[in-house]
């Protein structure tokens, strides 16, 4: 009788072990899911993006649209605001993390600017008041931007945005170059902040002639622009950080 007792005794204390052995784990388990749950809405997981492609190029500029300008005969640049539009700058990211993406962050802001005057003084105040260094357009995506696929965004508002305020009043038929930073961050799923962009940081040059970007006409495009996104599959790399 005392030999059954010890082995019901034995084999309740390994089952309670068992017991306390998968408690344990679960609640290991549940620690792990809890820390990862925080890092993801802290910021302490972020999105991981590449870029992929630039658009326009110089070469999807036709002859109608060159000039001789800054020391060059065959200048790309923006005639008027029309011509703009059709050819904003474009840019396709991949998303190479393993984290689905929910919003994007594009901030804008001029590096340096010039104005197309040879063999004439400088004027300090030639270009237009700045009244923003930056220009930053938060876009939610209309459905999450999955790993290993891209999205295709306009930095329409951002660039506009700038030029608008960089050119000058008095210089209209003066062609107008411009040098941009977009710093692009991405919020993940299920955060509430958006990750360092600082890593992600392109530069691109916009040439114009401000007789055909009347303060009118680029408020009217501004106030009626809606954030153009679109998605597809993973795009091969044509680009570095800088274009």
């Amino acid at each position: 009788m005392a030999l059954v007792l010890s082995f019901v005794g034995i084999g309740y204390t390994h089952r309670q072990t068992r017991i306390n052995s998968e408690a344990l784990e679960e609640q290991r388990r549940q620690n792990d899911l809890n820390e990862y749950t925080h890092l993801r809405a802290t910021g302490g997981i972020t999105a991981d993006m590449e870029f992929a492609r630039f658009w326009p190029t110089p070469k999807d500029f036709g002859k109608d649209m060159r000039i001789a300008a800054f020391g060059g005969t065959d200048k790309p640049y923006y005639k008027d605001i029309d011509t703009f539009v059709k050819f904003r700058p474009t840019l396709v990211l991949n998303n190479v993390g393993e984290e689905p993406i929910e919003a994007i962050r594009i901030v804008t802001s001029r590096v340096y600017a010039q104005i197309d005057m040879p063999n004439q003084p400088r004027d300090k105040d030639e270009f237009g008041l700045v009244l923003r260094e930056e220009e930053r357009e938060d876009i939610t995506l209309a459905q999450q931007w999955l790993p290993e696929t891209s999205v295709q965004i306009s930095l329409l508002k951002g660039i506009l945005g700038q030029m608008v305020q960089i050119q000058s009043r008095e210089k209209q038929n003066a062609m107008h170059q411009a040098l941009m930073q977009v710093q692009i961050s991405a919020r993940i799923t299920g955060s509430n902040v958006f990750g360092r962009g600082d890593d992600r940081k392109i530069a691109c040059f916009v040439w114009w002639m401000p007789s055909g970007f009347s303060d009118d006409k680029c408020r009217e495009v501004l106030n009626g622009y809606q954030p153009a996104v679109s998605f597809g599959p993973k795009q091969p790399p044509s680009i570095r950080k800088k274009y």
